[in-house]
């Protein structure tokens, strides 16, 4: 059993527990990558128990003594005839849900090959961590059963259970499990390349029997197009290895395939890395973006590419409201702040309504409505934590934010009272005349200012008493204030409009049902004029000589305010500008705007998407893409690339049945050689180790002329396969020398600190890992805000170790 200890007075509690299990990688193989797994790889299955026992008890004397013999234990051990190839499901992610039913046949045994006779599925599939199972019950004695899909990754994984009791009893355990094969083949890919870049990739062969193999070692190389592949003869004596080194050329962008086979009698081991290709020079892009409502004409005008494979377009399709609300729900953010707080409690009431109205199929009883509900649940506890620390002198604004969202959720009683109490502080806060008070620091407030301010305040009543499931006597309540409220707001609405000069605060009245007759048909007519054209069939919300709210915020506004008025079709484009302006993980960028922004998508988008729709990028009639989308695919982000030389001038991009609410965005990125930039005064030359050599450590000098007292940061694109010794550059930090600095795969930043001296001397410690002719890019300074070339990219010569 994976995971039981002896008995310890701390780590033994009584069985019927909760258990939080993990499972990640304790050792893990040079070089490998994480990589989704191919179709072509079966699912391996793996059952990991972990058992506690009641400390009164304890365990017997015979699991005791399969403690004491409890070593390490193979793939094969632990699951019988498991095979030599790893699992894991087509794009599995690196922590595995909680896995299928055990595969009714065994799979073959270590180095055997495939069930068919014909050859085993490549390894492919390498996660860190796989497993996370936060909550899981035992059974009566104790134990837990998790089936899980062991990665490819042969090396030691390390099972950490931590568990606990109703009555608060805590237990922990942590346990080794290794995934080890007989005889196999391992590749150490660098994390990229670039294009053009060649490199002497390692091949590692490795056999741990006590006979000889005798066989072949084969590397095939796939581009996208074309394949190359090379097979040569090898021997392998008893417990020993053989690396090879193969060259490789990066010579199209996009992913390259690596792939390693050892064969040798019933021996057959494969294991299948991918390495992206990064384009070489400096990026351009141009931008354009739109809707689907409607065939779209989009131009650009790169400047002239070396090869088609310097320009790309990646086209970004958000198919609409569903796929904006499924992010948002699947985030479960709460924002800081009172804002914040409204916002997750909004979410939490309506997302399972708001799914249903735009066309999702309600989640089905089970493991999936209770991940749904689960979901939900925490984000509103936080936020309710958050909205009760309301402070008692909150301004209107701040009031009208949370007074709906708090009373959307009936059955919590502190929430209820607290949506009375803001609904009376919000009322109290309205002027004799009508208008509301309260501005920030005591500040007057222009007309247009008040008028919003009240139009707010109005809304938020309204829909307080709107608010289902309340008892009676609150809803009578609360509609009693509303239309207090309303009652003076009319008037002062009536009576300050003259003044008001924003087409925002007729929107704003509209929205809140201030204004009728004569009135309402101006102000319709002012919001209708305030609408701008803009690219690609986008528009926005022109405010007027003075912003009174965010471009979001307003839009939003005049959203609702049209909608309510009678003007569909303008409310639906400026609807469909909110989706286009949505980010994924920052919504609409401030938890205001984000409120308002899903109140219009919530009123406006009604009803599902099409079983498909048909993309089509075309020049005058001549269809240079498509792609079908089908229904699962239309509720989810889409990304495509084209590489491509023809995409200047006029294209036109349409969707069959058109999509309404549904946003794109282009970005045509042509690459183009570096240039030096005018630094500002920041010059800075790069000094390499002579003789580079794989696995051996150098020493590069980066010496850079900083005006004095003028901070900068520095920022070096490194080839492929080089690590940066981030511990030399932590003592230059702690010298003083450095402010700080970024290493990760291919790029190193420098943050200097501002200096008298204007000549700086940066020594950078570095492994290059693979041997070949690597391209770095180029060094940039970041001086007052922007970045500037200051170095060109260089091309390094690494010898083999």
């Amino acid at each position: 059993m994976i995971g039981r200890r002896s008995p310890h007075p701390w780590s033994m509690v009584p069985a019927g527990l909760l258990v939080s299990l993990s499972l990640l990688a304790a050792l893990p193989s040079c070089g490998a990558q994480q990589e989704a797994a191919p179709a072509a790889a079966p699912p391996v299955e793996q059952s990991v128990e972990v058992t506690f026992y009641d400390a009164r008890e304890g365990p017997s004397a015979k699991d005791e003594a399969e403690d004491a013999e409890a070593p390490a234990r193979s793939r094969s051990e632990m699951a019988g005839q498991l095979g030599a190839r790893g699992g894991g499901a087509p794009g599995a992610p690196a922590a595995a849900s909680p896995a299928a039913p055990a595969p009714e046949e065994p799979a073959p045994a270590d180095g055997a090959a495939a069930p068919d006779g014909g050859p085993a599925p490549a390894r492919a599939w390498f996660p860190e961590t796989f497993l996370w199972q936060p909550r899981l019950r035992t059974d009566a004695s104790g134990t837990a059963s998790v089936p899980v899909r062991m990665p490819d990754r042969l090396t030691g994984w390390r099972v950490l259970g931590l568990a606990h009791t109703a009555d608060g009893a805590q237990a922990g355990a942590l346990a080794r499990v290794e995934t080890r094969l007989a005889a196999y083949v391992e590749l150490v890919p660098p994390p990229f390349l670039r294009l053009g870049d060649q490199v002497d990739l390692p091949v590692l062969a490795v056999n741990t029997t006590p006979g000889t193999l005798s066989g072949a070692l084969e590397l095939r190389v796939t581009d996208g197009a074309a394949a190359a592949q090379r097979s040569a003869p090898l021997t392998l004596l008893p417990s020993a290895h053989a690396q090879r080194h193969e060259p490789v050329r990066a010579g199209r962008l996009g992913p390259l395939e690596l792939s390693a086979r050892f064969t040798a009698g019933e021996v057959d081991d494969a294991v299948v890395h991918t390495v992206e290709v990064l384009p070489v020079g400096r990026p351009l892009t141009e931008q354009r973006s739109g809707t689907l409502g409607s065939p779209q004409a989009l131009s650009f005008d790169p400047p002239p590419s070396p090869s088609p494979e310097a320009t790309r377009l990646r086209l970004t399709v958000a198919p609409g409201a569903l796929s904006v609300v499924r992010a948002e729900v699947e985030a479960g953010r709460v924002p800081a702040g009172l804002a914040g707080a409204a916002w997750g409690l909004r979410l939490a009431a309506t997302a399972p309504g708001l799914l249903s109205q735009l066309g999702a199929p309600p989640p089905a009883e089970g493991p999936e409505r209770a991940a749904l509900d689960d979901k939900l649940r925490k984000q509103r506890l936080l936020a309710t934590q958050r909205a009760l620390r309301l402070p008692v002198d909150a301004s209107p604004d701040q009031l009208a934010l949370l007074l709906r969202p708090a009373l959307l959720h009936p059955s919590d009683d502190s929430l209820v009272a607290l949506g009375l109490r803001v609904a009376g502080q919000l009322a109290a806060a309205q002027a004799p005349d009508g208008t509301m008070l309260g501005g920030a620091n005591g500040a007057v407030l222009t007309v247009d200012e008040a008028l919003l301010r009240l139009a707010e305040a109005v809304r938020a009543l309204d829909g307080a008493a709107q608010s289902p499931g309340l008892p009676p006597a609150t809803v009578e309540a609360l509609t009693l204030t509303a239309l207090r409220v309303r009652v003076l707001g009319e008037g002062a609405a009536e009576r300050l409009l003259p003044d008001a000069h924003s087409p925002l605060t007729q929107a704003a009245l509209l929205a809140a049902g201030l204004l009728r007759g004569p009135a309402a048909e101006a102000a319709t007519t002012a919001a209708r004029a305030a609408i701008v054209e803009g690219d690609g069939g986008l528009v926005r919300f022109h405010q007027g000589d003075r912003s009174y709210r965010s471009p979001v915020a307003a839009t939003a506004l005049a959203a609702i305010g049209l909608h309510r008025a009678g003007a569909a079709a303008e409310a639906q484009r400026l609807a469909d500008a909110l989706l286009v302006a949505w980010s994924p993980g920052a919504a609409w960028g401030r938890a205001e705007d984000d409120l308002l922004a899903l109140e219009a998508i919530a009123l406006i988008y009604k009803g599902g998407l099409p079983p498909a729709v048909s993309l089509r990028l075309e020049r005058e009639g001549a269809v240079l893409w498509s792609q079908t989308l089908d229904a699962r695919q239309l509720g989810e982000l889409q990304v495509f690339d084209l590489y491509r030389s023809d995409l200047s001038g006029g294209l036109s991009l349409v969707a069959d049945p058109p999509l309404p609410g549904a946003a794109w965005s282009a970005a045509l990125r042509t690459m183009v050689p570096w240039e030096l930039g005018r630094s500002a005064g920041v010059e800075v030359a790069v000094r390499l180790a002579p003789n580079l050599r794989a696995g051996a450590p150098a020493v590069a000098v980066i010496e850079a002329a900083v005006p004095p007292e003028t901070a900068v940061t520095l920022r070096w694109a490194l080839p492929a396969g080089v690590r940066v010794e981030e511990r030399a550059l932590a003592q230059l930090v702690k010298a003083g020398s450095l402010r700080g600095f970024t290493a990760e795969d291919g790029q190193l930043e420098l943050v200097l600190p501002p200096a008298q001296a204007t000549a700086r001397s940066i020594p950078v410690e570095l492994w290059p890992q693979l041997a070949g002719a690597l391209q770095s890019g180029a060094v940039e300074a970041k001086v007052n805000d922007s970045w500037v070339v200051v170095a060109t990219p260089t091309t390094w010569q690494i010898a083999r170790p």
